[in-house]
């Protein structure tokens, strides 16, 4: 379900995000407009989501909280650092609680004594927990904390997924996004991609042009199933300032309609005195 994109442009200086809000519930039902999918993770870095199974979006961002606690940011190591510990704990945490929690013995015990103390039912047993899966995926992008050698604090995007290829596995799949400087992760993905890729975006594009490609993108990636109308669109600079674009939907749909897929004239000039409107930014920890 959903779609979530997020690309750096204007020369690095920004990152530009766009959601929906849509998520599917245990009862194989959907809802729209009920779940926002942006979430800050420290100064200058975001996380999105999307999955057919959220509830183990909370315990893992928990972690990654806990794990990034500097209020002058992260370098791009320490981010990814923090993601692959919190898949690894809560898939853990999952076998323990879900498989192993009527003999009250731990993964580590079990791994170690597993093939003493289940002689007939290990192999069962260690099926199922090859079988455990965190079935969502993050999208996490943001800038380094430290300066590169080149007197920039470079941008950087990756995903990262208990699932690979929509095989089950208890491991944490990474993908770094760098080349092209953009990624989207959902039902909608490829949608969203083909209108990025089509474009041409890229690391130098214009801010003002860039937030209409993703807006693009997004209404895109609204043909694919599970991807929701309403749209949320925020802009961040490696500064930790942020502007909400969401206000921009109906005008930056109209946009589309009218020019599907080619930027429309007098479009481009209208997203500058819109992102100008809608400040002054708002700057999180």
């Amino acid at each position: 379900m959903t779609v979530c994109i997020a690309t750096l442009c204007h020369n690095g200086e920004y990152m530009v995000m766009a959601s929906d809000f849509m998520i599917p519930s245990t009862a194989g039902l959907t809802a729209d407009n009920t779940a926002m999918k942006t979430r800050v993770i420290g100064k200058a870095w975001w996380s999105l989501f999307s999955g057919d199974d959220l509830s183990h979006v909370t315990p893992i961002l928990d972690r990654v909280y806990d794990a990034l606690g500097n209020p002058d940011g992260h370098d791009l190591s320490e981010v990814v650092d923090a993601f692959v510990k919190a898949f690894k704990d809560e898939t853990r945490a999952i076998c323990e609680r879900e498989v192993l929690n009527n003999w009250g013995i731990t993964l580590d015990r079990f791994v170690n004594e597993g093939a003493k103390l289940f002689a007939t039912d290990f192999a069962v047993i260690n099926a199922r927990i090859a079988e455990v899966r965190i079935n969502c995926t993050f999208l996490v992008c943001g800038f380094n904390r430290t300066t590169s050698r080149a007197g920039r604090n470079p941008g950087h995007i990756f995903t990262i997924s208990g699932e690979y290829y929509g095989r089950s596995a208890g491991g944490a799949f990474l993908q770094y996004c760098e080349n092209p400087a953009f990624a989207a992760i959902g039902t909608g993905s490829l949608n969203a991609l083909s209108m990025l890729f089509f474009f041409e975006q890229s690391f130098v594009t214009p801010l003002p042009k860039t937030v209409y490609v993703v807006a693009a993108a997004k209404f895109m990636a609204e043909s694919a199933g599970g991807v929701g109308q309403q749209t949320k669109l925020h802009v961040f600079s490696k500064d930790g300032f942020v502007f909400e674009l969401s206000k921009m939907d109906k005008e930056l749909r109209g946009f589309w309609q009218q020019g599907r897929p080619r930027v429309v004239d007098g479009s481009i000039a209208r997203i500058k005195t819109g992102v100008r409107r809608f400040g002054p930014p708002q700057k999180v920890r």
